[in-house]
Parts: C-alpha cells; structure tokens; sequence
C-alpha cells in the first residue's frame, strides 16, 4: 500500500513532465514559424526580382520592336535570379504584331523549413506587357466565309474598345442563316462563299472578333436565343482556333464552334488587316 506522502511527489514529476512537453511543442512551433517566414521571404524576393525581369525584357523588346529569343531572355533573367538562387521554370516572350509585348516569367526556389512539412519547393509567376514608341494598330479589316455549317444562323462582327474596355463600335462583318420550312433546307451567306466585307477600323484601344449563334431550334430566323462568342474571351479555346495573325501576308484563319459538335467547322473564316504606325508616349510598360 503506497504512502499519502508519495502522492505528492509523483504529482511534481507529473507536472514537470507536462511542462517540458509543452515546452517542446511550443518551441518547435515558434521555431517552425520563423522557419516559414524566412522562406516566405526568399519566395518574395524571387517574385519581386521576377518582376523587374519582367519588366526588362518587355521593355528590351519595346525598345527593339522585337520580342527578345528565348536565350536573350534567360540570359537577362539568369542574371537577376543569381542572387535570390532560383531557378528558371517558364519564359516567354510574344508580340501581338501592333507593338505590344507580352513577357510571362515563372520560377522557383527551394524550400528550407516547409521541407518539413512536404513543401519542397516554392514558386512565383509574372508577368509585364509594354508598347513601343511607334505601334502599329489596325487601319482596316477584311473578313471572308470559307465555309458554314449547323442548323444555328451566325453572325460575325468585329468590335472595338476603348482603354476602359468600353464599346466604341461594333460593326456587322458576315452572317450565315440557316431555314428549315416544312423539310427543305435552305443557307443563305453574306457576304457569299469567294467574297468578302471590308471595313474601316477607326481609333481604338483594343478590338475583338464576336461570333453570335441564334440557338433557336424553330430553324425559321426569328434570330432569337443569342449566345455571344468573344474573340476576347477567358475560355476563347474552347469555341476559337485562330492560325497566323491578321497582318500577316495570308491573314489569319478563325474556326468558330457554336457548341454543338466540337469539331470547329460551323463557321469558317479568314481575316486581313492592314496596320497604320501611330507615334506614343515613348516606350512604356502598360502592365
């Protein structure tokens, strides 16, 4: 039979033990914290260096009015990222053909204490757009039906914005009806299939090609139930293959879905743009 003067005791060694581990506990927490937060640092130091890559090489290109290659680029961006250690994930470098550049950077460093806790790496992505002093914008557009299919009637229009991604014009440019009376079927093209609609683009800040599908089952044109396709769309892949770009000597190619099948083939067309050099600011980052 144990004593009541042992309990005593034993409660101390209980209570000493209780401590030390929340001792512990605490201590790997706090250690752990400050352990995430100077790699929370290196990550935005990787992001901030990133940027000013960013920033360089769209301007690089403004300047030069050709996008930098790849390894002019990396070599830029090499240089920058030798001090924070990271390591190069993603470069790209693109014109839009009117004097715009888009530059998207992403890369990573290692991870030290969230290694622990299975975050090995930590990443960072940017991106930076820049105009040249001169840029070329859109003087006229001519648009084309190569071919048409689908029970939907379509309409093509070209649209221009402002800076506030307000419209300033939207102008009808082809349209494709489809008739069902009593089984015969009917297609109607404007312009018609070998043709093509010519338009003037007056002063804009960004434009866009709209597709609008009447889905209205009836097949007789009342052209009710409109759904939009915008060239300038988030999820444009998923109704828009585009191929070349307007300015070039073919133009471009433009295969519409009107999400039906998914095969890309209801509207067909082709685009030309003829490009007037208008003087800016000077070079300058728009992003």
């Amino acid at each position: 039979m144990s004593s009541a003067s042992a309990f005593p005791a034993t409660f101390a060694r209980d209570e000493s033990g209780s401590t030390a581990l929340a001792f512990a506990i605490s201590f790997f927490v706090v250690a752990f914290s400050l352990g995430a937060a100077v790699d929370y640092g290196r990550q935005s130091d990787l992001k901030s260096n990133l940027q000013a890559a960013a920033d360089s090489i769209a301007l690089a290109s403004a300047t030069r009015g050709a996008a930098l290659t790849q390894q002019e680029a990396k070599q830029l961006l090499n240089r920058t990222l030798a001090a924070s250690g990271g390591r190069i994930d993603t470069v790209s470098v693109e014109g839009d053909g009117t004097g715009v550049f888009t530059v998207t950077l992403a890369a990573e460093v290692d991870a030290s204490f969230l290694a622990i806790g299975g975050f090995d790496k930590l990443g960072a992505t940017v991106s930076s757009k820049a105009k040249e002093a001169t840029a070329k914008k859109l003087q006229s557009a001519t648009m084309s039906i190569k071919s048409a299919k689908g029970t939907f009637d379509k309409e093509i229009y070209f649209v221009t914005y402002d800076k506030n991604g307000t419209v300033l014009k939207r102008q009808l440019m082809l349209t494709y009806d489809y008739t069902n009376k009593n089984g015969k079927i009917s297609t109607k093209f404007t312009p018609t299939i070998g043709t093509a609609t010519t338009i003037t683009v007056t002063d804009y800040d960004s434009y866009a090609i709209e597709m609008v599908a009447y889905q209205d089952t009836t097949y007789t044109g009342k052209h009710t139930f409109p759904k939009t396709y915008s060239s300038k769309a988030l999820d444009v892949s998923s109704f828009l293959k585009v191929a070349g770009a307007c300015s070039d000597t073919a133009g471009s190619t433009m295969d519409w879905e009107d999400g039906g099948d998914g095969d890309y083939a209801d509207l067909k067309t082709t685009l030309a743009c003829t490009l007037q050099t208008t003087n800016q600011d000077g070079v300058r980052l728009t992003q």
